[in-house]
């Protein structure tokens, strides 16, 4: 894991019986900025529902590219949980439209 908050939704997912996966199998390429190619890899894949979640505290401009460039290029779901409080509010996947930004 990269970070505390990514720990404690793991934890969650696992309190809540969520099947999830952190694989980095899953890529979208992307270009980047600097027009180099890349893979974008998000942080958890919820297996039974089919949608992947982005834990992010903080956004940059390069973090947005990547994030928008991915999504723009390739067919996937993607929710982002932007705090702590989102994470410990979390209770079933119903709780992604209250407390995550669908981005795509």
């Amino acid at each position: 894991m990269d970070s505390s908050w990514e720990i404690a939704f793991a934890k969650k997912l696992d309190e809540l019986n969520i099947l999830w996966d952190r694989n980095k199998s899953y890529k979208f390429p992307y270009i980047a900025k600097d027009g180099k190619h890349r893979n974008y890899h998000p942080d958890f894949y919820l297996i039974d529902y089919d949608c992947f979640i982005e834990i992010k505290g903080y956004w940059t401009e390069e973090i947005r590219h990547k994030v928008d460039s991915s999504i723009e290029n390739n067919n996937f779901k993607l929710y982002v949980l932007e705090s702590l409080k989102a994470i410990e509010n979390f209770e079933s996947i119903n709780d992604l439209k209250a407390y995550a930004k669908f981005v795509q």
